[in-house]
């Protein structure tokens, strides 16, 4: 037990970055999972497994970063170098919170001659709970914020309503989270009801 406190305690911030991602990542899956469920993109959730690591993939799928900044470093760099690796091997499915995101993102990977021709973007809101009768989401605006911070909140309640009409669509403000990399998701556990 000491080797392994040793070795936490002493993680270097790169490192605690990447480990941060791939937690980050792997949590998306499985909302990503339940979203194509939702759209019937797959045929039944219960016929989907998870491949190995080994195993041929169709594509990996992460979302953008909704704060560029966190703690000084830019975790849209981090995504970048993601695609930008894994893009000539494989596609990738990208989650944006809107058009305007999207469109920066194709700039600015065309400015970084960061190749995209495999990256497949899909506009949805992310990082969110669903649990029985209410789906809790983020909510970025308050006042002095700009208006365009306020339509990008009232667009993840119109879309999330639509997708989960029968759960109340509550919003809280997830940003003393974000800043240490996570999100409502991140953060929570669901706990299968017993049979």
């Amino acid at each position: 037990m000491p080797i392994l406190k040793y070795s936490i305690v002493n993680i270097n911030s790169s490192t605690e970055t990447l480990v941060m991602q791939i937690s980050k990542l792997v949590s998306l899956f499985f909302l990503v999972l339940v979203l194509l469920n939702l759209f019937h993109c797959i045929p039944d959730i219960k016929e989907f497994r998870t491949p190995a690591e080994w195993e041929r993939q169709e594509s990996v799928w992460l979302a953008w970063p909704v704060f560029d900044s966190i703690k000084g470093r830019h975790a849209s760099d981090v995504t970048e170098s993601i695609v930008r690796e894994l893009s000539s091997f494989i596609k990738v499915d990208l989650i944006v919170q809107d058009e305007n995101e999207k469109t920066k993102i194709i700039s600015n990977f065309t400015t970084k001659k960061i190749p995209f021709s495999h990256v497949r973007f899909h506009i949805v809101p992310h990082n969110y709970l669903i649990t029985n009768g209410a789906v809790l989401i983020p909510k970025y605006w308050k006042e002095g914020r700009s208006e365009q911070i306020q339509k990008k909140d009232q667009a993840a309640v119109r879309i999330l309503s639509q997708l989960f009409p029968d759960r109340k669509i509550i919003q809280i403000n997830p940003e003393n989270v974000n800043i240490g990399g996570g999100g409502i998701h991140c953060i929570t556990q669901q706990m299968p009801a017993a049979e």
